[in-house]
């Protein structure tokens, strides 16, 4: 075989294995060569140098994948509040064939024994067990008290903190400030739940933010752990956390708000419901269907939530005014036209009244 000088191949490329690349590629013994790079000169196979030098960078960068290696071990998973939203999250790390340790204030072993899962009764004993995550599922309202209660002693030097709550921030800081700091931190949202997420999480946003995760096992383990959502099909967004709370302020919280707004009204379906009004009976039903502590903590733990209701308040003022506005010239254009030109006035209807209307619009 002639190759030319400047291919800078030295030896041929072993492969374990015999690996179909592509329909232009043909597998010799150990050596693979492109089908369009071959040709003959001198009665020799020539390969130019280029085309070589191609194949190899090929060849090198899909080394992971031509050569077996070995799967990690799986990630050792203890979720922090077994609540409906931490079993929910549990079965997907199940499904993708990784540990979950779980302990709640309610005693979920019965269903942590049928659902291959581990329950403790208290934190001391599942941290004794040595997770790599600690996943905190609590409620926004009791997180600080529960991760302040975790015995960071038992831990090992580079486990890795991770919360799912709504609100990025207030996690984030409370981390940063109470764990030891060999200790990585990785801030998620799952951008759906158990009905939004019974049919799979396929295109579902997943946001997080790698906030402190060292290099080495540390890295690996992250890495491992936000896989079990990609490998789910979520969409991964990376975000920041102060641009997660920001946009959580204008879609999450206002979404909870108009629905807890619309509960308030007792919205019943009728015979003639439009798709809009059955989007929000809807909208009620899966708003109401949280506890009020979910949507207090959206509002007390995110710094964004306290003007979002200001501008929802302004925007319903902005409509009303609209609306009395073209009532009062309406009635000032009714008035107008009742006056007699000799200057008689005529009386109107008893049940239209234009001082009463005209004095509600100022």
């Amino acid at each position: 075989m002639y190759i030319d000088r400047n291919a800078k191949f030295y030896g041929n490329a072993m492969l374990y294995g015999v690996c179909r690349l592509s329909g232009n590629v043909v597998c010799v013994g150990n050596m693979i060569v492109w089908k369009c790079c071959m040709r003959w000169k001198y009665g020799m196979l020539y390969v130019c140098s280029v085309a070589m030098q191609c194949c190899m960078l090929y060849v090198l960068g899909m080394l992971n994948i031509l050569i077996e290696m070995p799967s990690p071990p799986p990630l050792k998973v203890a979720v922090v509040g077994f609540g409906n939203f931490g079993q929910f999250i549990a079965q997907g790390l199940r499904r993708q064939g990784h540990i979950v340790l779980a302990t709640s204030r309610s005693d979920y072993s019965e269903y942590c024994n049928s659902h291959g899962m581990h329950f403790f009764r208290s934190m001391d004993e599942m941290c004794e067990e040595q997770p790599d995550i600690i996943l905190i599922c609590s409620s926004i309202l009791s997180t600080e008290t529960v991760v302040r209660s975790i015995p960071f002693r038992k831990l090992k030097a580079d486990t890795i903190f991770a919360d799912v709550l709504s609100v990025k921030q207030f996690p984030r800081n409370l981390f940063l400030e109470v764990l030891p700091p060999e200790f990585g931190v990785v801030c998620t949202h799952p951008m759906f739940g158990p009905e939004s997420g019974k049919n799979g999480w396929n295109e579902l946003p997943f946001v997080y933010e790698e906030v402190r995760i060292s290099e080495g096992e540390q890295a690996h383990k992250c890495a491992q752990f936000l896989r079990i959502f990609e490998d789910e099909g979520c969409r991964m967004v990376g975000m920041s956390c102060e641009e997660h709370d920001r946009h959580a302020a204008g879609s999450q919280f206002i979404t909870h708000t108009i629905g807890r707004i619309l509960s308030h009204l007792n919205l019943e379906s009728t015979p003639i419901n439009t798709k809009g009004y059955e989007t929000l009976l809807h909208l009620t039903e899966n708003t109401v269907s949280d506890s009020f502590d979910l949507y207090y903590g959206l509002f007390m733990y995110n710094v964004n939530a306290t003007e979002q209701i200001e501008n929802l308040n302004r925007a319903f003022e902005t409509v009303k005014q609209k609306l009395f506005g073209r009532l009062h010239d309406l009635l000032r254009k009714q008035i107008v036209e009742r006056v007699p030109i000799q200057g008689k006035a005529t009386k109107l209807p008893k049940k239209l009244n234009p001082k009463t209307l005209l004095s509600s619009t100022k």
